[in-house]
């Protein structure tokens, strides 16, 4: 990829900014760390998340600093090495909705299912690997979703364990779906790190299930009141879920 990120006018020439490129360029790398760990708390600040944050770097440092750069520029590649440098496997963006805990009976633990973003449509099935292909339609196999699922266990699962698995994807992926709009405005955003705690705590090696629960319930009580304070409906400020339901619910929630 090439072009240019940000910066000035491509037909203005700005000798501050072009010193200021030659300067980050070539500077050391404890004056380029006091460079970069700024631009980093701004993007910080931003709320920009950490996988974003080395496609943002570039423009922040262009604006900041009144320069144009090409991603195929030494400094950009600095940039993006300091950036991988400190943030490492964390800068890997997951596109997934969101993730769900799956109960698989044959081995009596929960594992993770991951709720990919499915933008193309295509055949949801659940059968053990290797997924078919079907002609011009893709296949999203559930079970390949299921993380660190052993093949063994995959192989051995009833069709009615599959079946509920599938079920439970399509019901996953409808719920994830319907959050997406909002998963990054206020109150949704901290229900939605709640969730995320409570499936991890139960499917990591040793669950937590009491850590767990409390973390269902807190997301739970996070969107009833980031729905109800986006519609401007009035509420007492408790931590009683079936209260705050029935409010919601009078005040045109779906009860369902």
């Amino acid at each position: 990829m090439s072009g240019n990120l940000g910066g000035i006018d491509g037909n203005a020439f700005d000798p501050r900014g072009m010193l200021h490129k030659k300067r980050l360029a070539t500077c050391s790398e404890g004056e380029f760390d006091r460079d970069m760990q700024a631009v980093d708390e701004v993007l910080r600040q931003r709320e920009v998340p950490i996988g974003a944050r080395e496609l943002q770097a570039i423009p922040e440092i262009c604006r900041k600093y009144g320069f144009s750069l090409g991603l195929h520029e030494p400094l950009a590649i600095r940039i993006s090495g300091w950036l991988r440098a400190r943030y490492g496997d964390r800068l890997k963006i997951d596109l997934s909705l969101g993730y769900y805990p799956v109960v698989i009976k044959v081995k009596g633990d929960v594992f993770r299912l991951r709720v990919p973003m499915l933008i193309a449509g295509g055949r949801i099935v659940c059968i053990a690997p290797p997924t078919p292909s079907i002609p011009n339609c893709p296949v999203i196999n559930a079970l390949d979703l299921v993380d660190r699922l052993p093949s063994d266990v995959a192989e051995s699962l009833r069709t009615s364990e599959l079946r509920e698995i599938q079920t439970l994807f399509c019901e996953a992926e409808q719920n994830l779906r319907t959050i997406a709009p909002v998963m990054n405005a206020a109150g949704y955003k901290e229900g939605l790190s709640d969730l995320s705690t409570a499936v991890n705590t139960l499917t990591q090696d040793r669950p937590s299930i009491g850590e767990s629960r409390w973390a269902s319930l807190q997301s739970a009580e996070k969107f009833l009141k980031a729905w109800m304070n986006e519609k401007g409906v009035t509420f007492n400020w408790v931590h009683d879920l079936t209260q705050l339901a029935d409010v919601a619910v009078a005040n045109g929630l779906p009860a369902q």
